[in-house]
C-alpha cells in the first residue's frame, strides 16, 4: 500500500460530506466539514506551499498546494502562516475561527485538482482496520 497523500487537519466528527456536482457549476458542497471548537489548532493536511491567506465573504482561510499540485483550502481558519511559506504535513498552521458555515463550530476542507473538486477522504489513510489474527479465529 502506498503512503496517504494527506492527514486530518483536525480530529472531529464528520458533520457534512462532500457532494461534488457534475458539471462543476451546479449547486453542491465541495468539501468535508469536520467539527472543531473555535480556537482549536488546525494542522496542514499536506506538505506544500501556502498559496493564499485571506478572506472570502468575511470568512478567513488559507490554501496549501501540495507536491501533486492539489489545492487544499481550509476555512474558517485564522492563519499563523503567510502566502509563500512552506509547511509540513501535520504542522499547526492556524486556529479555527467563528463561522456560520456549520450549525456548530467546524472546519471546511476542500481539495481542487485544477478546476475539479475531490473528496478529501480519498487522500487519507484507510479508515478500515483489520482485526488482529487472534481475533479473526
Amino acid at each position: 500500500a502506498s503512503d496517504p497523500i494527506a492527514d486530518w487537519p483536525v480530529r472531529g466528527t464528520w458533520l457534512r460530506l462532500p457532494v461534488i456536482p457534475d458539471p462543476n457549476w451546479l449547486p453542491g458542497h465541495r468539501g468535508l466539514d469536520l467539527a472543531a471548537p473555535i480556537g482549536s489548532a488546525v494542522r496542514s493536511p499536506v506538505s506544500g506551499n501556502v498559496s493564499w491567506v485571506g478572506e472570502i465573504n468575511f470568512v478567513p482561510g488559507l490554501t496549501v498546494v501540495d507536491l501533486l499540485g492539489l489545492k487544499h483550502s481550509l476555512q474558517p481558519v485564522i492563519a499563523d502562516v503567510a502566502a509563500g511559506d512552506w509547511v509540513q504535513r501535520g504542522q499547526v498552521i492556524g486556529v479555527i475561527a467563528a463561522s456560520e458555515h456549520c450549525r456548530v463550530s467546524c472546519l471546511h476542507w476542500g481539495v481542487r485538482d485544477g478546476r475539479s473538486y475531490l473528496d478529501p477522504r480519498w487522500l487519507l489513510p484507510p479508515a478500515i482496520r483489520r482485526l488482529p489474527a487472534y481475533a479473526r479465529g
